[in-house]
Formats: C-alpha cells, structure tokens, sequence
C-alpha cells in the first residue's frame, strides 16, 4: 500500500489507553471528617463548659452549707443525729423498746383480734360512727376484753408518757432514707390509748377517760420531737384521736370542771402555729441536704454521682424563704407558701432549670397542703377550747350560752382562719358548735350546719367539726 495513502496516518496513530479516575479524598474528608471534628469539638467545649459550671456550682453550695453551720442550722446525718440526741432523753428509751416490743409480739396480736384499727382483717363501715360509745355499740365486748388484758401496758404508757423530755428514739439517720419504725410504734401505741378512752367514756369512767385524753396529748410530743417531717404528720394525728375523745366526752357532759379547765390549759401551746412551721421547714432542708452532696444514697446505688451544686444552692435558697414565712396570719401563711410553691413550679419550665432543678423538684415539701394541715390543727385546738368553755358556762350556769359573745374574751378571740367566728346555734334544748376543714376553695366558717350524716367523705370529715351539746 502507497504509504501516502489517506489510511496511512490514520492507521499508524497509536491507540491511548484510558485515563483513571482519581480518588477525591479531600471531598470525603469535607464531607465526613470535618463535620465530625467540628462535632467533637463542640461536645470537648460543652463538657469542658459544664465541668467548670458543675464545679462552681459546688462550690456555691458548700459556700451555702457554711453559712448554715454558721447559723445553727444542722446540714449532715452526723449533725442532726446528735441534736434530736441533746433534745430528748435517753433515761426511759429501754422502757419505751420494751413496750413496742410487746405490742409487736404474737400475744398481743391475738388480743387484739377482733378490735377495730387494731386487727386489720375487720371489715368497718367507713361512714360508720367511728367513736361510738353508746349501749348499742357492736364492739364494745371485744374492746373492754381488750382493754382489760392490756391495762399494765396502758399503765405503763401513761407514766412513760408524762416524762416532761421527749423520749430518745435509737434512730439511725440516713436522710430520706432513715427508717421511723419507733414512730409508727408509738401510732399504734395511741389507738391503744385511744381504744381504752372509748371504752371509758362507753362505762361513763370519766377519770379513765381524763387520763387517756391526756396521755395522748403527752404522747404527741414524743414524736413531735424527731425531725422529720412524717413524725409532725403523725403527732397531728395522735392530737386528734384525744380531741375525738374530748368532743364524745363534752357531749355526753362527764368530765368535771377541773378536769376541763386542766385540758384547756394542755391544748393552749397548740392553737397558734408559731415556730411549728419553723421547725418542720428546717427539718425538712436539713434532712434533704445529704442527698444533694451524694445523689446516689438516695438511689440505692453503688455509683458516684457527683453532688448537684446548682441545685442545693437553689433548694437552701428556697427554704430559707419558706423558713422566714410569718405564721400568725393563717391566710397570708397559705398564700406565702402557695406562691412560694408556684414560683418553684414556673422556675423548673426553662430547659436549663429542669436539669439544675431535679432533686428540688423531688425533695421540696408540698408548702400550701402543710400550711393548710397546720392551720386545720391549730384551728380545731381553737375550737376544742370554745367548746371546753362552753361547757364550763353550761355547768355555772345551769344553761347553754345563747351565743359565744357570752363566752370570755379570751375565749371570744380564739377564732377560726377568716372573717367569720366558729359557728354556734341552739337547737331543740342543745346547742352545737362547728368549725370547718380549711383547704383553696373553703376558708371561712359556713353559715350553715355541716352535714354530717350522709354516706360520704365531706360528711365523715365534718364530724370532727361538729361538736354537739347535750
């Protein structure tokens, strides 16, 4: 072939391979490396931003705890220990072990069968008359045979009771982990003592009934004086059981006018809150303290949770607040802690609050439902003591008062929370005198009767309001 032929240049061009594609990495690290580089650097910062905070805020609060010691204020399970320690004795707590000891104890258990809030296999009507002592009552063969059985341990709980220093319980303080079982003993020991009144009012032995009346008034104070928040809850309750006797006994009219006036003078330290809301704000801050510098003893957990600065420095600050709240105006006492109750529910809403807030938002004390139990304990002692001096006025007078402005002044001025007196009224040749449960929605006295014997709740709480005058 003529090698100037067209095909020639054609054929004799060498055929190029094909070009490789290169490996982009600089667009993998743009689109993988960076972003996690910039990730992990923003979680370095944070971390490091947070450790620092965290450490201030430690800081923050053990600067808090000082001022604290400094004030007296107990802020450790060591501390709080050895002032409940100094605020009662020790000289009869072996007798007062013996004495739960019998009521936990096999023999006790079955004399106690068959007796109401004793045996918890009784079945009770709950709007039943809870402290009947007519001659229709059913229990009333079980109770005296109780009561009968059980006289030296009644015996001796009214001269334990009487020692003018609360009792040392052998607690052992763990923050809201302590265990109260003393504190429940002496619940029980109670319905004993309230039992027994029952049953003497029942036999018409006003003497009997005195001194279980008084006992459990004695009785109150044993637990009143630990420092915890549900031996108060208890005390209230023990309080009420000797009020229940007390108004069984002013109706039926058997106590006699020493015997009243002497009560009067055992229920006066309770109708004013005073320092009462004092010490269970304390109580209540010195006992959660612990858990915010160790966060896992309240978690059963072998794991060291760092202490939360933020918030124990917030809960001290809101304590201190809830401590300072006034108590002599009732009203503005539940309006300060409701406000106060508030204020910490709006401050947990923002996102950083709810983490700095969490054991606050655990711990804190319902503030307005204490304020409003407190209140309702102290109002019914008001109460209690108009009607003592009502009676007194019927036995001078061989008459009921037409209306309590006939009643002394120092009787006139113990009134109930609000604008209105307790209410009065004759009815049918007896009088009665009532009161009401103070809550958000009822915070004066009604006008009208209470009822009090309709199958319900309302109607079972206002007996303990109504006092009736035979």
């Amino acid at each position: 072939m003529n090698d100037l032929s067209p095909y020639a240049s054609i054929s004799s061009v060498p055929e190029q391979p094909p070009k490789r594609k290169r490996f982009r990495w600089w667009l993998i690290v743009s689109i993988f490396a960076i972003p996690i580089i910039a990730i992990s650097s923003i979680v370095f910062l944070f971390r490091v931003g947070w450790t620092i905070r965290e450490a201030q805020g430690r800081n923050a609060m053990n600067n808090e705890l000082r001022k604290l010691h400094d004030e007296g204020f107990a802020t450790d399970n060591d501390t709080s220990s050895q002032r409940y320690f100094q605020n009662t004795s020790d000289e009869k707590t072996l007798a007062w072990t013996k004495v739960f000891a019998e009521c936990n104890s096999m023999p006790f258990t079955e004399s106690a069968s068959g007796v109401p809030m004793l045996d918890r296999n009784i079945e009770i009507d709950p709007f039943a008359d809870d402290f009947d002592a007519s001659v229709d009552w059913r229990a009333a063969d079980v109770c005296k045979r109780f009561t009968i059985e059980q006289k030296d341990l009644i015996d001796e709980v009214r001269q334990l009771a009487q020692e003018p220093k609360p009792v040392y319980f052998p607690i052992v303080f763990q923050s809201t982990e302590t265990l109260l079982p003393e504190v429940q003993s002496t619940r029980t020991v109670a319905c004993i003592l309230r039992i027994d009144a029952q049953v003497a009012i029942h036999e018409r032995d006003a003497d009997r009934a005195f001194q279980d009346v008084c006992t459990l008034i004695a009785l109150s104070k044993q637990v009143d004086a630990v420092p915890f928040i549900v031996s108060k809850f208890v005390g209230i309750s023990i309080r009420r059981m000797a009020l229940r006797a007390l108004q069984k006994a002013i109706q039926l009219d058997f106590f006699a006018e020493k015997q009243l006036v002497e009560l009067d003078h055992l229920l006066q330290p309770y109708c004013d809150i005073g320092d009462r809301w004092r010490v269970i704000m304390s109580d209540e801050m010195t006992t959660n303290l612990p858990v915010f510098e160790n966060p896992g003893s309240s978690m059963r957990t072998n794991i060291r949770i760092p202490a939360r600065g933020h918030d124990a420095v917030y809960f001290i600050g809101l304590m201190r607040r809830a401590i300072e709240i006034q108590t002599a105006d009732w009203q503005r006492l539940y309006q300060n802690a409701s406000m106060l109750e508030k204020e910490m529910l709006e401050d947990a809403k923002s996102l950083p609050k709810q983490v700095d807030l969490i054991l606050t938002g655990l711990l804190a004390p319902a503030f307005s439902s204490i304020a409003a139990l407190q209140i309702n304990d102290s109002q019914l002692h008001r109460q209690a003591r108009v009607a003592i001096a009502t009676r007194l006025y019927s036995r001078r007078h061989n008459e009921q008062p037409q209306s309590l402005s006939q009643l002394p002044d120092s009787v006139s001025a113990l009134k109930p929370v609000g604008n209105l007196p307790f209410g009065y009224q004759l009815i049918d040749r007896q009088s009665v005198l009532w009161g009401f449960e103070f809550s958000k929605e009822v915070q004066q006295t009604p006008s009208m009767l209470p009822v009090v014997d309709q199958p319900n709740a309302v109607s079972l709480r206002n007996r303990e309001l109504v006092w009736w005058f035979q």
